[in-house]
């Protein structure tokens, strides 16, 4: 199957042949009639491409897709056609009634689900203008804790709010949390720059790194501003294993952590804290201007700051700006 550029339903109808039924036949000459006269119908299937959940610009049809009509209070598909290079179908002589329109997953591969048909019961007329009824495929959407167990190397869709946005380190990795979770993007690239707080839709290819879930190749869409999120309140020595693993990629707040030695790593200062339950290793990231000088062993540091893997069993704390902490 190969996707192709979507043509609008008015070109369609201008000048289109009719479609063969790949083993029923002409399109509805195997359909019988009910006394009432036929009709037909055009069935269009596109790739929802930024998750929009219709048939829009910007996305593309699907050619190979089997589609089928069945008649309401019946379980029987009176017809199935497959999707041509422009991503229709075309049914004809069909016998007046009510019927819905059904797409054969078999036939859209195991990356990708039904997103939706446009309407799940409608009415063929005798001599009406063929009625235009579109279906979407997609990635399939999962939450944050489901996309961090799904099978590597699948591609799919998930919607939350961002912790750090694609620019905050020099790596375009991002930090994207939902109600069930957070999770690191990785080589993201955004239509718009994000912003702490923007509500955004991302797809991407789910992935590992540091030993944790990642969805990498990511593209972000769909921003919607939002309040700045809150970081998880946790002491230094849960925060240094993420809770337990449980809050990985997490934005997450310490408070009176005392600065117990600092050493450069590259670029990065790494600083060392504890609160009196355990030690965390603060990353200050050298593509932001964080002020070292103020890092002074003895001195207390309170703040927030996204976990990311430093290691197995641990994390570390990376400040996302220089207001992100304060020392004193």
């Amino acid at each position: 199957m190969r996707p192709y550029v979507i043509i609008h339903s008015r070109q369609l109808l201008l000048g289109a042949s009719l479609l063969a039924v790949l083993g029923c036949g002409n399109a509805g000459d195997q359909l019988g009639f009910n006394g009432l006269g036929t009709g037909g119908l055009i069935a269009l299937v596109c790739l929802d491409r930024d998750l929009s959940r219709s048939c829009a610009t910007g996305d593309t049809a699907y050619a190979g897709i089997r589609v089928g009509l069945v008649p309401l209070g019946s379980n029987d598909t009176i017809a199935t056609l497959m999707t041509d290079a422009v991503g229709s179908a075309q049914f004809t002589k069909v016998p007046v009634g009510r019927y819905r329109l059904i797409v054969d997953s078999t036939t859209i591969g195991d990356s990708l689900v039904v997103g939706g048909i446009d309407s799940t019961q409608f009415s063929i007329a005798l001599g009406a203008q063929l009625k235009v009824i579109r279906a979407q495929i997609r990635y399939p959407v999962l939450s944050v804790r489901q996309a961090r167990i799904y099978q590597a190397g699948k591609r799919i869709w998930i919607e939350g709010v961002v912790l750090a946005p694609e620019s905050t380190f020099g790596d375009t990795t991002a930090h994207v949390s939902d109600s069930s979770g957070a999770l690191r993007l990785t080589k993201v690239v955004a239509a718009l720059p994000s912003f702490a707080g923007d509500s955004v839709r991302a797809v991407g290819t789910v992935n590992s790194r540091g030993g944790q879930p990642t969805l990498d190749q990511v593209k972000l869409l769909a921003f919607v501003p939002g309040p700045p999120p809150v970081g998880v309140p946790l002491s230094t020595a849960r925060a240094a294993t993420a809770d337990g693993g449980q809050q990985d990629a997490a934005l997450v707040a310490i408070a009176a952590a005392v600065i117990i030695d600092t050493v450069s790593v590259g670029p990065d200062l790494q600083v060392r804290v504890n609160d009196g339950t355990g030690d965390l290793l603060i990353l200050l990231d050298g593509d932001i201007s964080f002020n070292l000088a103020l890092f002074v062993p003895g001195l207390m540091v309170a703040g927030d700051g996204v976990l990311v893997p430093g290691g197995p069993g641990q994390w570390l704390f990376k400040p996302r700006n220089p207001g992100d902490v304060t020392v004193n």
